[in-house]
């Protein structure tokens, strides 16, 4: 099993065509087929908002000190790019401060 982060938020308005739950299912068969039938490939949050994938983490205790979502590179997130926002209104939403540092 192949598991990948795409999560509703990155395909509204088709921001990002590889995290629609369409994408999802043709590379899913893609790689079912090309790998003789021996993989499978999940995206689990595909229909859920960010603030939903982080409130599963929460529960499960991720590393969240440890991930990344920052486009612009550099040795902190720049907090200002579309993810940078996008993930701290996700963890604002679940009542918690985002556990990285930002530029």
């Amino acid at each position: 099993m192949i598991y990948y982060g795409a999560h509703g938020d990155d395909s509204a308005g088709n921001a990002y065509p590889d995290c629609s739950p369409e994408f999802n299912k043709a590379i899913g068969d893609a790689v079912f087929i090309g790998s003789g039938e021996q993989l499978k490939v999940d995206a689990p949050f595909v229909g859920f908002p960010k603030s939903e994938v982080v409130r599963t983490g929460l529960e499960l205790n991720a590393p969240y000190h440890l991930t990344w979502s920052c486009y612009e590179g550099g040795d902190k997130a720049c907090g200002t790019c579309g993810t940078c926002i996008d993930r701290k209104k996700a963890f604002e939403a679940n009542g918690v401060s985002d556990p990285i540092e930002y530029a």
